[in-house]
């Protein structure tokens, strides 16, 4: 809303009233005039210095209402542009207000993105370190048979993923909004990806006693995107899916559509989402309601990073959802990444869109407006 305000030019001072008052004055000068000759010709045309006298008595009363009528439309019409001329002041101290404001709200945003990223990289040091050092000691603890201290260093060890999580979650954040994301186009396969990231959900899945169903069509194999980027996407949803499902399923769908756009469905019986809650499910930091933060954790800023994420490979990511029924979202992006959508760069753009890239080809990731 700001930058739309921000764009207005300044109004300039209206002559619309001007124009009218004088249109009017014309109307009635020339029935004034029309009047008066055909009342002189009558009045030589029948030669009586009576008839004479009160047709020039009639003209003069014309005359008069005329003028009245004259002066009362141009008091309206003075006034009238008066209060435009006014308005138009409040409008253009509105805008000059506004772009102010919208300068102030960039500035604002870009400080806060640059502090995000600072502390960001100022905490994920200090965290590497404490989860490597509980990593060491969990080794010595083994090598030693000193089992006692195993559970409290687990919990040392994973209180610093989740925090370097939340850490690193901010930071993707901050590069997003910032037009700073990096993108890495490569040529993939999407069987070896869902095999990854599989791998990587395994220990949910069998926390929650959750069955996985992967179903793939016939007819997709290589993309070309941003693999990190698409995989950061799919475990985001997917370990959402995990968290909020206890021995139920998960059902991944993938399919390709004639314009050749990739569908990844992701569809579990979880506890769902309130209707209310839907529409503001991809805002940053949000969460459905209080107890389900208290039960089961998050910063609310995975569903944002992928939905931005999904934007910036030119894609979407949709949601539909019952409460105590389960959840669906739905995720699409294109077989191969066009990068004239992302960028505007002659070197990269010259590519052909279904090239293969050998070695992953670094872009800054700002979608073109």
């Amino acid at each position: 809303m700001v930058t739309r305000y921000a764009e207005m030019k300044p109004f300039k001072r209206c002559d619309y009233c001007t124009m009218q008052t004088k249109e009017c004055m014309g109307i009635h000068t020339n029935l004034l005039i029309a009047a008066l000759v055909f009342l002189i010709t009558m009045s030589i045309v029948l030669q009586n210095t009576i008839v004479t006298a009160v047709l020039g008595v009639i003209a003069i009363i014309i005359a008069i209402s005329i003028s009245l009528k004259v002066n009362t439309e141009t008091d309206k019409m003075v006034n009238t542009s008066h209060r435009l001329r006014e308005s138009l002041e409040q409008v253009n101290k509105m805008h000059q207000s506004l772009g102010e404001a919208h300068k102030d709200a960039l500035a604002a945003s870009e400080a806060k993105n640059t502090f995000l990223a600072n502390i960001s990289h100022e905490l994920r040091t200090p965290l590497n370190a404490i989860i490597g050092y509980s990593e060491l000691l969990l080794e010595d603890v083994e090598e030693n048979n000193h089992q006692i201290y195993e559970k409290d260093l687990n919990r040392i060890k994973d209180s610093g993923f989740h925090l370097l999580e939340i850490v690193n979650g901010l930071l993707d954040l901050a590069k997003i909004e910032s037009g700073k994301m990096l993108l890495s186009i490569e040529t993939f396969s999407i069987h070896d990806l869902m095999t990854e990231i599989i791998n990587l959900i395994q220990p949910d899945l069998n926390n929650k006693n959750n069955k996985l169903v992967l179903e793939y069509s016939d007819n997709i194999n290589q993309l070309v995107t941003d693999k990190i980027r698409l995989k950061q996407i799919l475990i985001n949803v997917i370990s959402n899916a995990c968290k909020f499902t206890d021995n139920g399923s998960i059902t991944i769908t993938i399919s390709k559509n004639e314009l050749r756009y990739i569908s990844v469905s992701i569809i579990d019986t979880g506890i769902g989402i309130k209707e209310e809650q839907l529409s503001h499910i991809f805002e940053p930091f949000h969460q459905a309601d209080d107890s389900t933060t208290r039960i089961y954790g998050g910063t609310g800023l995975g569903l944002t990073i992928s939905h931005r994420l999904c934007q910036i490979l030119n894609g979407s990511i949709k949601v539909q959802s019952e409460e105590g029924r389960g959840t669906c979202f739905t995720i699409k992006f294109p077989e191969t990444l066009n990068l004239t959508d992302v960028i505007e760069n002659k070197e990269i753009s010259n590519r052909a869109p279904n090239q293969m890239f050998e070695k992953p080809v670094i872009i800054q990731g700002r979608l073109k407006t």
